[in-house]
């Protein structure tokens, strides 16, 4: 961020975060459905069952609390599955009641995927090209997967950026 700031002249803004009455307003909204996270993002699959029950746990436990309602969803942080979480923490969330998680593996749903492990497009991965590709072009989204897609996305992932 500091690297894209310094090259495009952008001027640093503090953090702005959704205050408890934002996130309220945007669960009832309909418009979407807010799901747990873990309490401080670890990486699961490095902490011991403890730590990851906690984290699991007390994060839907406490989303719930505060929004006055049943915490379904999950987001892996990172998301790489075997990497970032494995099967003990898709038991936990299944101990949970969480009806869908889901991961960063970028790629199309499948009927026959776990639904404590969802695959998800995002705006993660690939060269600064790639990811600058995809701010410039935000609007055109659509088109550059297209594009991207016959040609190959990954060379345009993989494509150096220079300095």
């Amino acid at each position: 961020m500091k690297e894209y700031q310094r090259q495009t002249a952008t001027p640093i803004k503090a953090c702005v975060n959704m205050n408890l009455e934002q996130l309220k307003e945007l669960q009832q909204s309909g418009l979407v459905h807010v799901g747990a996270h873990t309490m401080n993002h670890p990486i699961l699959k490095n902490e011991d069952d403890q730590s990851v029950e906690y984290e699991i746990g007390a994060s839907i436990q406490e989303l719930s609390k505060l929004l006055n309602t049943s915490i379904t969803s999950f987001a892996y942080p990172n998301g790489k599955q075997n990497f970032d979480f494995g099967q003990r923490e898709i038991q936990i969330l299944a101990n949970n009641n969480i009806k869908l998680a889901f991961s960063t593996e970028e790629r199309p749903f499948r009927v026959s995927d776990d639904h404590l492990a969802v695959p998800r497009s995002g705006f993660e991965g690939g060269s600064k090209v790639y990811v600058y590709a995809k701010l410039i072009l935000i609007k055109q989204w659509g088109l550059l997967k297209k594009i991207s897609r016959k040609k190959g996305e990954i060379a345009y992932r993989e494509f150096p950026m220079q300095s």
